[in-house]
């Protein structure tokens, strides 16, 4: 067992939130808790280091600990639109992300809800395409071995074949749809 093996086995939380995840709406659901979390609290030392160059007095009724009370008051600030401890480019930027979170949450919720569309090959040359949503996932069953050429083209665009499905298989997203309409 290599390196990166063994970090994902003892870290698995640190691997990245992929669609086809059963458990990808929790995990995300998690660090989009964590984050607004995180938000909250930087907007509160900010608050309190502004009341606190008003009067230095009033931080000693915040609930904060000491090491950030103690940062409130050593605080320096580097540049001149780096009024308060956490810069504003800091708030914007983990804003956005939270707003990104949110989006991509609704976006695995409606994938999740969605059911498997099936469709076959008009011409009766047995070909059937499965689109299933929930594991992000387009998949093409093919009555038999396809030729050379065909093998190339689905490899070309991203289809692998799966063994254990029987299936030529790819990530859901437009293209992979349309070339595999364009298959039936």
């Amino acid at each position: 067992m290599n390196k990166p093996d063994i970090k994902k086995a003892m870290f698995p939380e640190l691997a990245p939130i992929m669609a086809s995840d059963p458990d990808a709406c929790s995990r995300l659901g998690e660090k989009l808790a964590k984050a607004e979390s995180e938000l909250a609290a930087m907007k509160a030392v900010n608050l309190a280091h502004r009341k606190f160059k008003k009067d230095p007095g009033s931080l000693d009724g915040e609930p904060f600990s000491d090491a950030v009370k103690a940062k409130i008051r050593s605080y320096v600030p580097s540049y001149s639109w780096e009024p308060h401890p956490f810069a504003p480019f800091e708030l914007t930027n983990l804003g956005a992300n939270i707003r990104r979170m949110k989006e991509r949450l609704a976006g695995l919720a409606r994938d999740k809800a969605t059911p498997t569309v099936e469709a076959e090959s008009v011409s009766g040359n047995g070909i059937r395409m499965e689109d299933n949503p929930a594991d992000n996932r387009v998949r093409l069953f093919f009555p038999g071995k396809p030729d050379t050429d065909a093998r190339q083209r689905l490899k070309s665009f991203g289809f692998r074949w799966s063994p254990t499905l029987g299936c030529w298989q790819a990530y859901r997203n437009n293209h992979s749809l349309e070339v595999a309409k364009g298959m039936l």
